[in-house]
């Protein structure tokens, strides 16, 4: 295949977003994120992920995978 980029974007299953700012908040991340189908939401510590884990159920959204971004920590959360 001489230029794959056709297909290549063609099967794009996946785009990344940096959000930035002070309007940008873990619940204005989760709220907006109820409106897909799938998800994957990077938190930068176990505080935070637990806090959009807790938002998220709390508007009902199904919420799998959850854990700690440290590999030392060991801990998943609820």
């Amino acid at each position: 295949m001489e230029d794959p980029s056709a297909l290549f974007e063609a099967l794009r299953r996946v785009t990344f977003e940096w959000r930035t700012g002070e309007d940008v908040t873990l619940e204005s991340i989760a709220d907006e994120s109820a409106g897909h189908r799938q998800v994957l939401i990077a938190a930068g510590t176990t505080k935070d992920a637990a806090r959009l884990h807790r938002h998220l159920e709390g508007q009902g959204s199904a919420v799998r995978g959850v854990a700690s971004p440290d590999p030392d920590d060991g801990r998943a959360l609820p």
